[in-house]
């Protein structure tokens, strides 16, 4: 998946995060920032959520596993939609400072623990009695996440300055995160062109098969990152010929393109047409994704360009993730033949190597689930330890 632009990465961040948050959470953003982060951070561990009246100052409690060191995070949070947009607070910098003295000695955190809300009380306690009494570990144990910018005066030296966590930060681990997965993709419009249409009884829905101008794919692509919208394709970009030639045909020859391209392949959830432009909901390219890739690097916006666009709709009904969806995956396998697509590409959606990559990418090793996926951040620093920590997806072959 390519780099995406800060502006893009912003609201993509936001999105994930009401996706998680409708989803979960009743809507509620700053406990899905929380959840999110302790996944994006910590990976597939035990977690409480202490957040709510008479909490002491502690959003959350991270119990890791029993050789790690600390082998508990005390997480306080300070949630802003808008990400970057102000300061934190003196006031939130003096909440937290007030929690790290409480577990500093135990005079206090018996004082901390009389005003805390009796249903969290066991939770702080069996906290407080995973410190090991070394405060060179335990202050690591304390953590204050913000999706708001650093005040360094601000900073008490109590817990190391690593421990402060502010939206650069934030924004950083979600580059890295995204990698394994990213939130739905915005709704997608087309001009229609020439349609035909096929009924479905069986499931219920009617797909469509239509020329589609480019530049709408183009258009959409400068306001949505293309990792987003191709997130569940079996491959990301793979450099060569092919993409500079799809791009020479946009930019000089936009007549020959409709002759040139085998066509694009979306599914999506629904799909509705008014006036000649097409809504589609959730959309996700299974097929064509070198073609976005293309596109995406020119500079040309408008262009006649028409490509033949093939619209699968799946209901807006269906709930099931796509990596989970047999009869989605047999069609992502009909629909990537060509290219030299290795059996290793098809097994790259399946949820076990989802989840792989997920360990993996806790223990800062990297695993290349997707072929092209290792080229497009092998800078990362977080996996540049030795090049004997990338594994690809073929080696199991």
């Amino acid at each position: 998946m390519a780099d995406i632009r800060p502006d893009l990465l912003l609201s993509e961040f936001v999105d994930s995060l009401k996706e998680r948050a409708d989803k979960h959470f009743k809507g509620h953003l700053h406990q899905a920032f929380i959840a999110w982060y302790v996944e994006a951070e910590f990976g597939q561990l035990l977690w409480e959520f202490t957040d709510g009246p008479n909490d002491g100052g502690i959003d959350a409690v991270v119990w890791r596993r029993p050789d790690d060191k600390p082998s508990v995070i005390i997480l306080q949070s300070k949630f802003c939609e808008k990400i970057g947009s102000q300061k934190l607070q003196n006031v939130a910098y003096k909440d937290f400072e007030r929690v790290v003295n409480a577990f500093y000695r135990r005079q206090t955190f018996d004082q901390f623990l009389e005003g805390v809300a009796p249903e969290i009380r066991r939770i702080y306690l069996k906290a407080f009695k995973l410190l090991d009494g070394n405060w060179l570990t335990e202050k690591k144990a304390f953590r204050l996440i913000t999706t708001l910018k650093r005040v360094p005066r601000l900073e008490f030296k109590l817990i190391p300055h690593e421990n402060f966590v502010y939206e650069t930060d934030i924004l950083n681990l979600y580059r890295q995160f995204r990698r394994v997965w990213a939130p739905k993709a915005q709704e997608l419009i087309l001009s229609v062109h020439d349609k035909l249409s096929y009924s479905d009884s069986k499931r219920g829905v009617t797909s469509y098969l239509l020329n589609a101008r480019v530049s709408d794919f183009k258009n959409y692509l400068d306001r949505n990152d293309v990792g987003r919208l191709v997130a569940r394709n079996i491959r990301y970009h793979l450099s060569g010929s092919v993409g500079a030639g799809i791009r020479k045909t946009y930019e000089n020859t936009p007549h020959d393109f409709w002759y040139l391209h085998n066509g694009i392949t979306i599914v999506c959830d629904d799909f509705e047409e008014r006036d000649r432009r097409a809504t589609l909901t959730n959309p996700s390219v299974i097929n064509g994704a070198q073609t976005l890739y293309a596109i995406d690097r020119s500079r040309v916006e408008n262009s006649n360009a028409l490509v033949g666009t093939r619209v699968i709709v799946r209901g807006i009904d269906s709930d099931q993730p796509f990596e989970d969806d047999e009869w989605l995956q047999k069609i992502i396998r009909g629909v990537n033949t060509q290219n030299r697509v290795h059996n290793y590409d098809f097994r790259s959606n399946e949820p076990e190597q989802v989840l792989l990559q997920t360990k993996l990418r806790d223990l800062s090793v990297f695993y290349e689930r997707k072929r092209g996926e290792w080229r497009e951040f092998r800078t990362d620093p977080k996996f540049k330890v030795s090049r004997d920590f990338r594994f690809l997806a073929s080696d199991r072959f």
